[in-house]
């Protein structure tokens, strides 16, 4: 049994049910934008699932797909013009 409120999830079909279960919006589209690449970035190993997350979230909310794609260029393009590894966050 968890000790907090919050039930805890194990499968990446239940995080994407959660995800939609939120609600719509450029204010939770961003949200989800920064938490997605926050994620990725933190972990490495966790990018299939971001992807997988993403690709799932796209049916039902096709501008969420397009602002991550803007964000992870933006991010590699800031990435490829910062070459010193100590300036990356």
């Amino acid at each position: 049994m968890p000790t907090t409120s919050y039930e805890f999830v194990r499968s990446p079909c239940q995080i994407l049910k959660k995800l939609r279960r939120l609600p719509a919006g450029p204010a939770m589209e961003a949200a989800l934008v920064r938490c997605l690449l926050r994620s990725a970035r933190q972990r490495f190993a966790s990018a299939a699932l971001v992807a997988s997350l993403a690709a799932g979230l796209s049916k039902y909310r096709p501008s969420l797909a397009i602002a991550l794609v803007d964000a992870l260029l933006e991010e590699v393009r800031l990435g490829l013009e910062r070459p010193d590894a100590g300036a990356h966050p």
